[in-house]
């Protein structure tokens, strides 16, 4: 058996008569580089944030609103999280965390979203009010501490809560704690949850399960710190301190009638108040879509140029390829079939012609 010696020229000669294989070849060689993921700069508007959850029992309320279910607080704030994850591009960074009682407590310092994102989903599923420690409840310490942890963070990341505001033990009018910032000094989002209207607290046991309802006699209804509380942040200082002189000191409304504090609801003037005080942004989360917006509009996103997938483009070049040579195909068998008509068309005619 005699094998033939391959021939460059002859292959590509015999090649040239037929068009549409080299067309083809093309198409599956773009396709063949699309599976090596390639990638093209792109600017990108990158998130870079560390998101505190409050998991705090008021949490557990349900009066949220996603997609035209009724959920509890904590759920709308996992859900809000989940799609923020699945929004943002590539590079973008998110950590996690929770608040109760007076901290903020880190789980997760912010990760690369695309390569750690089984890991912040899992901790974002996690986020219960099992995860509490106490029964308070004091939001404006727990951002003076979401914030110090930023601080510490590197990056110094966006700072965003996600909470009802509600202050559990209530606070005085003219006893507000003070937040160690100002404008300018963070950015981010304070996100309210829940409704305005107010509802009764779910109670559970320590392994989470709903064993009731707080009532008015089992909560604190005033201010116990003008009573002579001790403070729960050893050095804290006050809004009514001298320096804080002429600083609106009133941080929610008080309740229409006495002893409401076994009822929640979002504490929304509350947020606004401390939000424009921090120079953040404040939203009221609402449905899918609205925290990544609201980290755009409050300059909480880095425009950078980042490595974007490019397989589109190979994919789009072959598909371009494909459909030109099928149009070209068409046209060349029409052409064909035109000239062959033409072509007995005028046999015919000469064979009339001869016979006369």
């Amino acid at each position: 058996m005699t094998l033939r010696r391959f021939n460059p020229r002859a292959w590509l000669r015999a090649q040239a008569q037929h068009p549409q294989a080299w067309a083809l070849t093309a198409a599956a060689l773009a396709l063949g580089l699309a599976l090596f993921r390639p990638t093209i700069p792109m600017g990108e508007n990158l998130v870079h944030a560390l998101i505190v959850v409050d998991v705090t029992q008021s949490m557990g309320v349900p009066d949220g609103q996603w997609r035209g279910e009724t959920v509890s607080r904590l759920e709308q704030s996992r859900r809000a999280i989940s799609e923020l994850m699945q929004e943002v591009p590539c590079g973008s960074e998110i950590g996690i965390g929770i608040f109760n009682e007076y901290r903020t407590f880190v789980l997760l310092a912010p990760l690369e979203v695309c390569s750690n994102f089984r890991e912040l989903q899992a901790t974002t599923d996690s986020l219960s009010n099992r995860m509490s420690w106490a029964g308070a409840s004091e939001i404006a310490k727990g951002i003076n501490s979401g914030l110090q942890a930023v601080k510490s963070l590197p990056g110094k990341p966006a700072f965003v809560l996600l909470t009802d505001g509600h202050e559990a033990p209530p606070i005085s009018l003219s006893h507000r704690p003070r937040i160690d910032a100002k404008p300018g000094d963070y950015n981010g989002v304070l996100v309210g949850t829940g409704s305005l209207r107010p509802q009764q607290i779910p109670k559970f046991d320590p392994e989470g399960n709903r064993i009731g309802f707080w009532r008015a006699d089992e909560v604190s209804q005033v201010d116990i710190y003008s009573q002579g509380r001790e403070s729960s942040d050893a050095g804290e200082t006050y809004a009514e301190d001298p320096a804080d002189a002429g600083k609106p000191k009133e941080v929610q409304k008080p309740a229409e009638k006495a002893g409401q504090e076994h009822l929640s609801s979002l504490h929304e003037a509350y947020l606004q108040m401390l939000s424009t005080e921090l120079g953040l942004g404040y939203l009221r989360l609402s449905g899918p879509g609205d925290l990544h917006r609201s980290l755009q509009e409050n300059h909480a996103t880095l425009r950078e140029t980042v490595p974007g997938d490019a397989r589109w483009l190979f994919a789009i070049l072959a598909l371009v390829i494909l459909v030109i040579t099928h149009i070209g195909l068409i046209g060349a068998r029409e052409m064909s079939r035109r000239v062959y008509v033409f072509g007995r068309t005028k046999m015919t005619e000469r064979g009339h012609l001869s016979q006369k």
